[in-house]
Parts: structure tokens; C-alpha cells; sequence
């Protein structure tokens, strides 16, 4: 299957919602990405500290670490080239995250606008 966000790249998701992580597992999988999911932020540092990955997705509000606190807690050579932060509450996305450039998602999306964000 060709990529439609070009060449094979590599995202992590983390989304405490397991049927929205599924969602957006299938569609970055279709769009050719390499998934790896976790459903927290704790997880999520985990597995950047063992692996390198292009984009990060994060819901914003998740048990044990939140997506704020998550992109807090990363150094620069940690943090992907794209990260897109979710949340269905549009007070926490405009809380920000300081200095970090990020892609604000409100939730729900559309699937089309959605890998708009994730392949531009």
C-alpha cells in the first residue's frame, strides 16, 4: 500500500479513549505511518526514550500524565518534528504549552482534517 503522507514515518499516539487510540491507529496506518500507542503520558516518555518517532499525537487530559506535563517533560533531542495536542475541551488546548510549537486538534474531528494536520 503507497503512503499517503509520503515516506513511511513514524507516530506516536497517546489517547487514554481506547476506541478514539484504535481510530487513529487505523487511519495513520492507512496513511502509511508505523503506529506504536500507548494510553498515557508516563507511557508515552517511556517510549520516547527507547525509540525515535517523526510525529507525537497526544490527547491532552489522561490518568498519571497528562499531554501538557508529557511535552514538559521532554528535552529537544526527545521531541518529534510534529506534535499535534486533542482535547475535547477547547479551554485546555488554549492553556498551551509555553514554548513547545504544537498543532491544537479539538475533538471530535473529521477523519479527513485530522491526517490534513498529520501529513502537512
Amino acid at each position: 500500500m503507497s503512503s499517503v503522507c509520503g515516506r513511511k514515518r513514524r507516530a506516536l499516539v497517546a489517547e487514554d479513549d481506547g476506541c478514539l487510540r484504535l481510530l487513529i491507529e487505523e487511519l495513520l496506518t492507512r496513511a502509511g505511518f508505523g503506529v506504536t500507542s500507548v494510553e498515557n503520558g508516563e507511557k508515552a516518555l517511556e517510549k520516547l526514550d527507547e525509540e525515535n518517532f517523526d510525529i507525537l499525537i497526544t490527547d491532552v487530559q489522561m490518568p498519571r500524565m497528562s499531554g501538557w506535563e508529557l511535552l514538559k517533560s521532554l528535552d529537544v533531542s526527545r521531541t518529534p518534528s510534529k506534535v499535534i495536542v486533542m482535547s475535547g475541551n477547547p479551554y485546555l488546548l488554549e492553556s498551551g504549552c509555553g514554548e513547545k510549537p504544537v498543532v491544537m486538534l479539538h475533538k471530535p474531528f473529521n477523519n479527513s482534517e485530522f491526517l490534513d494536520m498529520v501529513c502537512n
